[in-house]
């Protein structure tokens, strides 16, 4: 009977796409008296959702198995196997156990929370770049270097999004071709980039030209830089941030090819504009005294927790609102 059920696991772990082996492999486990199989036939039909979190609730350790240790938090299943997980790396005998456990298989999307400098590299190496994780589509978080470079480099992997940093010193120039992640389309460089001109040649690559979304750390004044860089790349997601997550530019390409931007402040005074500080509203207005004359769509700020602007301010701000989006003059 083990054999059989192993049979079973493994058609479903060979075609992830066909439900009818998952729900075979769940027959089998209800007959064997699990309540696995109870699990899968519900995430399948789509069924009792508040049934489904009390069994993961309940199970979702024993359903781990060796990667359990890992995990942080609720994962995320779909059709009866895990494919969401937050995981946290500080302890080297529960990397160890986890290498190579059946339970990767149908993970596609990992997001990094801590990696303990003391973790052997080794490990690290041996855990991510092993074949049973082939089925991983998306990385966010920390990143050891090696797993970075062995992604990189090959041999290809479904990789759809990745997040890395803040290494390297210097980009590797492997990311001009990227041959071990071919499928790559949005990419979420976690360092200071600076300006549009100093990552041309990434945007100019092969890499650069099959990317949809990208995302940077970069200064508020740059914007403009980046706005002129994404002009010949095909990229249509495109954000730039800070590291204390006190602001944010967005833009997202309109059908016309211009920009749309979606400017985001959670506080009202920032800091790090230069040696000076600034209104939210002021540092908007800065930003966009960098964006050439009438090449955005549209451009739509958004301030949280801030106090009440002045009308200088609005009136400021509007006005660079104007001439990014209408030209010098607005159309009457």
């Amino acid at each position: 009977m083990p054999d059989r059920g192993q049979a079973l696991l493994d058609a479903v772990l060979a075609q992830p796409e066909d439900d009818a082996a998952r729900a075979v492999y769940a027959d089998w486990l209800s007959e064997q008296g699990q309540v696995r199989g109870e699990f899968i036939q519900i995430q399948l039909e789509g069924h009792h959702p508040t049934r489904q979190r009390r069994l993961i609730r309940s199970y979702q350790r024993e359903w781990l198995g060796p990667i359990a240790d890992l995990v942080r938090g609720q994962a995320g299943w779909e059709r009866g196997f895990v494919t969401d997980i937050r995981i946290q790396l500080t302890e080297p005998l529960a990397v160890q156990r986890a290498i190579g456990a059946a339970q990767w298989r149908t993970v596609q999307r990992i997001r990094s929370t801590r990696i303990a400098r003391s973790m052997p590299e080794s490990d690290l190496l041996a855990l991510f770049t092993h074949p049973v994780l082939n089925a991983l589509q998306s990385h966010d978080g920390p990143l050891h270097p090696a797993v970075f470079w062995a992604w990189v480099e090959g041999p290809p992997r479904p990789l759809k999004h990745l997040s890395f940093g803040p290494f390297p010193a210097e980009l590797p120039d492997a990311l001009r071709d990227c041959p071990g992640l071919p499928e790559l389309r949005s990419l979420s460089i976690r360092r200071d980039c600076g300006y549009g001109d100093d990552l041309r040649w990434l945007l100019d690559s092969p890499l650069g030209q099959r990317l949809e979304a990208l995302e940077v750390f970069a200064p508020i004044e740059s914007l403009g830089s980046w706005v002129i860089a994404l002009e010949r790349t095909p990229i249509r997601r495109f954000a730039i941030t800070n590291f204390g997550g006190q602001w944010s530019f967005a833009l997202s390409r309109e059908d016309d090819g211009l920009f749309g931007l979606s400017a985001r402040f959670e506080w009202d005074r920032v800091f790090d504009i230069g040696a000076t500080s600034s209104t939210a509203s002021d540092a908007v207005a800065l930003a966009l005294q960098s964006v050439p004359d009438g090449s955005l769509a549209q451009v739509v700020p958004e301030f949280r927790l801030g106090t009440q602007r002045s009308e200088d301010e609005i009136l400021r701000l509007d006005a660079a609102i104007d001439r990014v989006t209408y030209g010098r003059d607005r159309p009457t």
